[in-house]
C-alpha cells in the first residue's frame, strides 16, 4: 500500500462528526450553523428531503422539518438509539428551543452568553430517545432584561457603540433563545440626550442588535423613566419637569421620537424612579399620555409599567390607601403592568427589610389578581444583584471558608 493510500484509509475510517443537520433551506441552515457551532464538529447540510437524507446519513443525525402550527413550539421524535431526530417546530424561535434541547441531551449547557459547557465527546445517549411529543411555552413573554443602569457586564454590549460590544450583544441575543426566552430587552441612560454627537452611534448600534434579535425570532424592548424627579440614576427619562398636558406632550415626542424612529422596538418599559414621586392624577394621567404619544409615532409598540418596590412610599387613590407604585395599574389598560420584585426575595417569602418591606405582598396579590381576571401581566424579578451584600442571620457572622 502507497503512503497516499495508507491516510486515504486512515481518513475514510475516522470519527465522523458528532452532528449532521439537515436543513430545508440556506435560512434554516444558518441558524442551525449557529446554534450547533459549540460543537465545533458539527455539519448543516441543505437538503430536499431532510428527513430521507437523515436516515442515510452517517452518525447522529438530525432533520429539520417544520410544520406545526402552534406558537414558539417544537417536538422531537427518534425510533431508537442512534437514529435520526426528526424536529418538527413553528417559526425560528421553535427550530431553535428543538436544537438546543438536542445538544443539551447530549450534557452541553447553555450556561452564560460567553461560555457554554460542551462535554470532550458529545453524544446522544443511548437509553433516553425522544418521544415526539409537543413542547409548548406555558409563558407568553420570557426573557431577559439587562439592568444597565448599573455597573454589569451587560452594560457594554448593549449600550456602548462597537463592533466587539455589537458581537457580544449577539452572543446575549443568541444565549436568551437557546435558553427558550423569546424576549431581551435593557434600560436606556440619559447620555444620548445630554452629550452632544452620542445620539446616532448609539441608534445605529442599538438598531443592530434589534434587527439580530428578530431575525432570531425575540422581540426587543427598552426601559425607559417617566419623571425626572425620581430619576437617581442617570436613566433615560420623557420629562425633566412635569409641566401641563401640552408641554408634556412635546416634551415626550422630542424624547420619544429619535429612539422610536431609528430603533425597532416592540416594547417600552416604563418606570418610575424610586424614593420619590408626583401626586395620584398628574401620575395617571401623564402615564397614559406616553401610551398616546408612543402610539402616534409607532402605532405597533407595546408599553408595560413596572410596579417598583417600596414601602414608605404610599399614596391616598379613589379611597384605597395604596402602594405609589401600584398606581401603574390604574393606567390605560393597554399599558400591562410588570409586578417587579428585588435582589433575591420572592413574592411569597419574607423580604428581608429591602426597600424596608417586610413582604411584597401587595404585590403578589396584585399579580394574583391580574392572573385570576384573565388581565395581562407580568412577573419582573430580579434574579441577579449588582451588588454583593451579607445575607447571613448567624451571631457571630457567617465564618470564612478554611484556606
Amino acid at each position: 500500500m502507497t503512503p497516499s493510500a495508507l491516510f486515504l484509509t486512515l481518513f475514510a475510517c475516522g470519527r465522523g462528526p458528532s452532528l449532521t443537520v439537515y436543513a430545508p433551506d440556506e435560512a434554516a441552515a444558518e441558524l442551525a450553523r449557529s446554534v450547533v457551532s459549540p460543537l465545533g464538529d458539527a455539519e448543516v447540510i441543505l437538503s430536499t428531503s431532510p428527513e430521507d437524507d437523515a436516515r442515510r446519513g452517517r452518525g447522529q443525525t438530525l432533520a429539520l422539518l417544520g410544520g406545526l402550527d402552534c406558537v414558539e413550539c417544537y417536538s422531537l421524535a427518534q425510533s431508537g438509539a442512534g437514529e435520526p431526530v426528526i424536529a418538527r417546530y413553528d417559526g425560528v424561535l421553535g427550530m431553535q428551543y428543538a436544537l438546543a434541547e438536542t445538544l443539551e441531551r447530549g450534557g452541553l449547557r447553555f450556561f452564560h452568553p460567553d461560555s457554554t459547557y460542551v462535554p470532550e465527546d458529545w453524544a446522544l445517549p443511548e437509553d433516553v430517545g425522544f418521544s415526539g411529543e409537543e413542547v409548548t411555552p406555558e409563558i407568553a413573554r420570557r426573557g431577559l432584561h439587562l439592568h444597565t443602569l448599573h455597573p454589569i457586564e451587560g452594560y457594554y454590549a448593549m449600550w456602548e457603540p462597537g463592533e466587539d460590544n455589537l458581537e457580544r450583544a449577539r452572543a446575549i441575543v443568541d444565549w436568551t433563545a437557546r435558553n427558550r426566552g423569546n424576549h431581551l430587552q435593557w434600560v436606556a441612560l440619559d447620555n444620548i440626550t445630554e452629550r452632544e454627537g452620542e445620539l446616532a452611534p448609539w441608534v445605529e448600534h442599538s438598531a443592530a442588535i434589534a434587527d439580530y434579535a428578530h431575525s432570531r425570532g425575540l422581540t426587543v424592548g427598552m426601559g425607559i423613566q417617566l419623571f425626572g424627579s425620581g430619576n437617581l440614576q442617570l436613566a433615560f427619562d420623557l420629562l425633566d419637569e412635569v409641566g401641563d398636558a401640552e408641554a408634556q406632550e412635546l416634551a415626550m415626542r422630542e424624547r420619544l421620537e429619535p429612539v422610536l424612529d431609528g430603533v425597532p422596538l416592540d416594547l417600552l418599559n416604563l418606570s418610575f424612579g424610586e424614593f420619590f414621586g408626583e401626586e395620584p392624577e398628574v401620575f395617571l394621567d401623564s402615564v397614559n399620555r406616553v401610551l398616546k404619544v408612543a402610539r402616534a409615532l409607532d402605532p405597533d409598540v407595546e408599553l408595560a409599567s413596572v410596579i417598583h418596590v417600596g414601602a414608605e412610599q404610599r399614596v391616598e387613590y379613589n379611597g384605597q390607601d395604596v402602594l405609589y407604585y401600584t398606581l401603574a395599574q390604574f393606567a390605560d389598560p393597554e399599558i400591562v403592568p410588570w409586578v417587579h420584585s428585588v435582589m433575591f426575595y420572592t413574592l411569597f417569602d419574607d423580604a428581608g427589610g429591602a426597600y424596608h418591606h417586610e413582604e411584597f405582598d401587595e404585590h403578589r396579590e396584585l399579580l394574583l389578581k391580574k392572573i385570576q381576571a384573565g388581565e395581562p401581566v407580568g412577573y419582573f424579578p430580579e434574579s441577579a444583584y449588582w451588588v454583593t451584600f451579607d445575607n447571613c442571620k448567624t451571631t457571630p457572622p457567617c465564618a470564612s471558608p478554611t484556606p
